[in-house]
């Protein structure tokens, strides 16, 4: 095992491999990720595999929907399948008020 690398990455799940994979595509070679277990083995592996756009707040939203470009063409930047599938999402609205801050939401 190395000893040294110019960045070490504590959590191997979706924030700090993409963080790795970034800094390797502007061209550092001296990462170094470290998980416990196994890459993916914490809440992101536990996550049900849900990539939503919708969400309580304007930014989270916004931050998603850039998500889910890069998820659009991972495939290809990789040169194979990651398994991504647009399925689609249910909402279940419980009244009025819930209505309203959704069709808000749609619109961002």
């Amino acid at each position: 095992m190395k000893r040294r690398a110019s960045v070490v990455i504590i959590g191997g799940g979706i924030s700090g491999l993409s963080i790795a994979y970034n800094l390797a595509k502007l061209g550092l070679d001296d990462i170094v990720v470290v998980e416990k277990k196994y890459l993916g083995g914490g809440s992101t592996g536990k996550c049900g595999t849900g990539i939503r756009q919708q969400f309580t707040t304007k930014e989270h939203i916004m931050l998603m929907k850039e998500s889910v470009k890069l998820w659009e063409k991972l495939d290809e930047e990789l040169g194979h399948d990651v398994g991504y599938r647009q399925t689609g999402y249910l909402w279940l609205i419980r009244d009025e008020e819930e209505l309203s801050v959704f069709k808000e939401n749609v619109n961002i």
